[in-house]
């Protein structure tokens, strides 16, 4: 039962590493990046979203959260609604001051000056990027619903279990970024 499974494991997480957003994504990021070591933030955020979507699928935590919200939505129709309203009004707020703030900037700019190269990509901030398309793709990953599917009709132990996730998300999920990564600081020493 074992083996079945990590070869499982194995085949569905090489073949979901065949991600080409994931990969553009990062061709693009990494010239962007302060630090090419830098780019293992935004794989790890990859890894790490994956892996807490298939800890909520696979314990059931996924249906506990809607219950709450279900509730609170029952008990307090308005909470979301308004919250939602409040929070779309202050990014309102902020995009017209960031668009008027950055106008003043470029007005200042004088004729021969060249305007300023954009800044690089901090850690945090390679790693929220990551977060943020991994959430996007979720509803993309069939092949790692599947997978999941598979490893809840499996006949094993959590912590098998969450063996088996950890290794499809942070390892074999993510390998041609790791490989990407690789290469690219290899060119950069020779």
């Amino acid at each position: 039962m074992f083996l079945s499974l990590l070869g499982v494991t194995i085949g569905a997480g090489l073949v979901d590493s065949l991600n080409p957003i994931a990969i553009a994504q990062q061709f693009v990021l990494q010239s962007t990046a302060k630090s090419k070591h830098s780019i293992l933030a935004y794989i790890f955020g990859i890894g790490l979203t994956n892996f807490i979507f298939g800890l909520l699928f696979y314990f059931g935590l996924a249906q506990i959260i809607r219950n709450v919200f279900e509730s609170v939505q029952t008990n307090s129709p308005f909470l979301f609604p308004l919250t939602l309203i409040i929070i779309g009004v202050m990014l309102i707020i902020y995009c017209v001051y960031h668009y008027f703030s950055e106008r003043n900037k470029k007005a200042e700019i004088k004729d021969g000056e060249v305007e300023p190269t954009p800044k690089n990509l901090s850690a945090v901030q390679l790693f929220g990027v990551g977060v943020v398309s991994c959430l996007a793709e979720l509803t993309s990953a069939l092949p790692y619903i599947g997978y999941l599917t598979v490893l809840i009709s499996a006949d094993i132990h959590w912590t098998m279990a969450l063996v088996m996730l950890v290794l499809y998300n942070l390892v074999l999920f993510n390998l041609l970024l790791y490989i990407l990564y690789a290469v690219s600081v290899y060119n950069e020493k020779c």
